[in-house]
């Protein structure tokens, strides 16, 4: 009954300051709402069972590790054995994500995929939503189609079942549509698969698989394969891991022809390790999950950072109201009340306030959380999180309030513990006690601290976004439409498809408002790079070289459309033709690092990416960055796709407007040489650049916004601080008016005496930011942590804010009648 009665008591208390209440729960429902959205994301990547999958925690994905440390996937070679050899497993599956091309009717798609085992579903335990899904020991050509591709691309008709689709060279009939919820393991895709197929239809799946003519299903070296098994009952995650690395040990003595295919391709993959993960806790490629949870651990500790700011200001509100409260918890005191009855009271009160805070912020982390969902896009996930409010979030928000409750408490406890009762029946209301305003100072100079640390952050990354963007080296990216061409899905070969690519980029160019189109091999900052060997002979005759360089493809005119400059020598022309000399085009960087001294245009060397030639050099052009903003620059070298002819190739188009509006004239154009050719991943490659920084725009966006909020808060808490230090100096300054103080001597005082607190708030912010400066380094580009613009701009920022956030206040002091304040109380 203590504790109802505690609460009805917090609420009758609370209603009577109800300014007090808004700015406190409206200040912690912004800090905890920051916290609740970050966990969200944390929740739904790491924490949550996979969707649709029942008993999903027994599940647990196998890697091979090198001897190196880098992580690699498994052969199905691998894969059967493993699931004949172990005892840990009541059933293991192996799928792989692939690209292909769907048609039904009269429509081409690209798709993604996945070949998975017969066992796939079964292993999983998934049941379907329409029809059944992949059975054991299934050979035939079916299909699983994924709910959302059903949805989208059929309208959800029942009728599809035992409809016939071609995929790739082959046809296959639908079988059954998978749960609404799943979309596959893992996330390491920049799309989810929109169907599944039995791994031995593969052939006609894959028309041109990446390794040739390997078969799938028996070589050894096909490291392409994930891995998933169920744990059986009672046997834990340890047990799992120790029998796989037993096993990865004896498959090298069982088939040493695996060790010879190895020694042959890659030495370090000659001898693997096999590791265990939980399946919930690694949907992503491991060495790309730590370049997520670097960054979630970031932004974890910047939610951090403001909800302790809000806590800070929110608690700087309570000591005040507390301490106006002097008289009251003394009475109370007098008439019997125990300390800890007071303490329990006042803990009442800002436990409700954190509630009430928790409750909005549950409201504000679910606007935060949709922007912050746009995460995905940055670190190429196919989906967004599902960040819907769970039983975990909720118990998340509740522990964030109870945990700012306490810390809310803290200084007016002290407070409580500390009042004399007979000073405080005494005490005039226009009167403060030194602990009192010391503790707020300390409030406030904790904020400006912690704000300083804020802003230095985002204007980091600020900076390093912009950094970034100076990266592309494209000078006319705007108004160009990007897609990409496989013609290995259609079965071309060099002849046949260069005749395809001649003809698309005819027609292409006769569509109007099309000013200009080329075909690229490799994009920039895509994210890959071509590449290959060339080899060098010195002019003297000398001992020749080997040196890896980049490599890319391109047709005449891309470089005037793209806006790189040619610097010496000439540009691809129709005549670089095949059967004509093998010419090719270098960066700087490799004219500098090849030929030091020379003059490049007019060197030779062996290009020996097969079919081996010797080209000659008849051009440089502007050096760039290939797969991404951080990567070093490198040699590189261009020849013409009718000299070097790629499979895949990447058509650009430049147009007069807007270039989507063009999209579906294009896209007709190239069904008008092959109605089975799609044009797929249309986007403007002003897009494309953007998605390669989406990182950086992410991070430096939700810093500055943060920051922003820090600056807000800290400005609120100033603002209450030093209206509460005026009330309680009223007395005083209304003696020095009367003795002939002027008003801009009282502003000044005031002001002088809260720039105080925030210089020495901003010195502590400062040292605190310089300390964790080796924190962020790694996240940084082209500017250090310890920037003195950075700091110098955050010092002035600051500043500008306190002094703005203490002026009303200072004014409002200057104009205190000394008639009315002699007579306060």
């Amino acid at each position: 009954m203590g504790i109802v009665s505690d609460f009805r008591i917090a609420l009758r208390m609370l209603a009577r300051s109800p300014g007090f209440v808004v700015v406190s729960v409206l200040s912690l429902a912004l800090g905890i709402g920051v916290n609740v959205s970050v966990f969200s994301s944390v929740n739904a990547l790491f924490l949550r069972p996979l969707p649709a999958v029942p008993e999903s925690g027994r599940l647990v994905s196998i890697y091979h590790r090198t001897k190196s440390g880098s992580f690699t996937s498994s052969s199905y070679p691998d894969y059967t054995y493993y699931r004949e050899q172990n005892h840990v497993f009541s059933g293991m599956a192996a799928y792989l994500r692939f690209p292909t091309n769907l048609r039904s009717g009269e429509q081409t798609e690209r798709i993604y995929g996945e070949l998975v085992s017969s066992d796939y579903f079964s292993v999983l335990g998934l049941s379907p939503a329409l029809g059944r899904l992949i059975v054991p020991d299934e050979r035939e050509p079916v299909a699983v189609l994924s709910h959302d591709f059903w949805q989208r691309r059929f309208g959800g008709n029942r009728g599809v079942i035992g409809q016939a689709v071609r995929l790739g060279s082959g046809l296959f009939t639908v079988v059954g549509v998978a749960p609404r919820e799943f979309r596959g393991i893992v996330l390491d895709w920049a799309e989810s698969p929109s169907v599944w197929l039995p791994v031995y239809t593969y052939k006609e799946a894959l028309p041109t698989p990446p390794f040739g003519t390997v078969d799938f299903l028996h070589y050894w070296g096909n490291q392409s394969y994930e891995l998933v098994g169920r744990l059986r009952d009672g046997v834990t995650l340890g047990q799992a891991a120790a029998e796989m690395t037993a096993l990865a040990k004896r498959i090298q003595k069982d088939h040493p022809e695996r060790a010879r295919v190895w020694s042959k391709e890659m030495a370090e993959y000659g001898d693997l390790d096999a590791v265990v993960f939980p399946t919930n806790r690694m949907r992503l490629w491991p060495g790309d999950r730590s370049n997520l949870i670097d960054f979630l651990v970031l932004l974890a500790a910047v939610a951090g950072l403001v909800l302790l700011i809000a806590c800070l200001n929110v608690a700087s509100l309570v000591l005040a109201r507390t301490t106006k409260r002097r008289r009251e918890l003394a009475i109370r005191l007098s008439l019997g009340a125990g300390r800890w009855t007071i303490v329990r009271q006042l803990l009442a009160e800002n436990l409700l306030l954190s509630l009430f805070g928790g409750a909005i912020g549950i409201l504000v982390s679910g606007w935060t959380s949709t922007f912050l969902a746009s995460f995905h896009q940055a670190f190429r996930l196919p989906v967004p999180p599902e960040t819907a409010v769970d039983v975990r979030v909720l118990a998340a928000a509740t522990g964030v309030s109870v945990v700012s409750a306490a810390l809310l408490v803290l200084f007016p406890a002290r407070l409580a513990f500390r009042l004399d009762v007979n000073t405080g029946l005494k005490t005039d209301m226009g009167t403060t006690s030194a602990s009192g305003l010391r503790a707020h100072h300390a409030l406030v100079l904790g904020q400006v601290a912690l704000s300083v640390v804020m802003v230095v952050a985002a204007g980091l990354f600020v900076r390093t976004l912009w950094n970034a963007q100076a990266e592309d080296f494209t000078s006319q990216s705007e108004n160009v439409l990007l897609g990409s061409l496989d013609l290995g899905s259609r079965g071309y070969d060099g002849d046949r498809g260069g005749r395809v690519y001649s003809q698309v980029l005819e027609r292409v160019r006769t569509v109007p408002g099309v000013r200009d189109a080329a075909l690229v091999f490799v994009v920039p900052l895509g994210g890959r790079r071509g590449g290959t060997n060339v080899v060098i002979t010195p002019p003297d005759g000398g001992v020749k070289r080997s040196v890896q360089i980049g490599l890319n493809v391109v047709t005449p005119g891309y470089f005037q459309m793209i806006g790189i400059p040619v610097v010496r020598g000439r540009d691809f022309s129709d005549a670089d033709r095949s059967g004509a000399p093998a010419v090719a085009m270098i960066n700087d960087v490799m004219a500098q690092t090849l030929f030091p001294g020379r003059e490049p245009v007019g060197q030779r060397f062996l290009l020996t990416w097969p079919p081996a030639a010797t080209v000659e050099v008849i051009g440089v052009v502007r050096d760039g960055k290939f797969r991404n903003y951080r990567s070093e620059r490198e040699p590189t070298v261009y020849v013409p796709l009718a000299q070097r002819f790629m499979m895949a190739m990447n058509l650009e188009v430049r147009t007069a407007g807007n270039p989507s509006a063009l999209a579906a004239a294009i896209n007709r154009e190239v069904a008008a040489v092959d109605k089975d050719l799609p044009l797929n991943a249309f986007q403007t490659l002003k897009t494309h650049f953007e998605t390669a920084l989406a990182r950086e725009r992410l991070t430096a966006a939700l810093l500055s916004a943060l920051g922003a909020l820090a600056l807000v808060l800290t400005a609120i808490g100033l603002y209450g601080v030093l209206s509460y230090a005026v009330s309680q100096r009223t007395r005083e300054i209304g003696i020095r008016m009367a003795l002939g103080a002027r008003s801009q001597s009282v502003v000044r005082a005031v002001l002088g005496s809260t720039m105080r607190i925030v210089t020495a708030g901003l010195g502590i912010g400062v040292a605190v930011a310089l300390a964790l400066s080796s924190v962020v380094r790694g996240l940084l580009y082209g500017i250090t942590p310890t920037d003195p613009a950075v700091f110098a701009t955050t010092i002035l920022v600051l500043a500008g804010t306190a002094a703005l956030a203490s002026y009303l206040p200072a004014r409002r002091a200057a104009k205190v009648d000394p008639m009315k304040a002699l007579r306060y109380e």
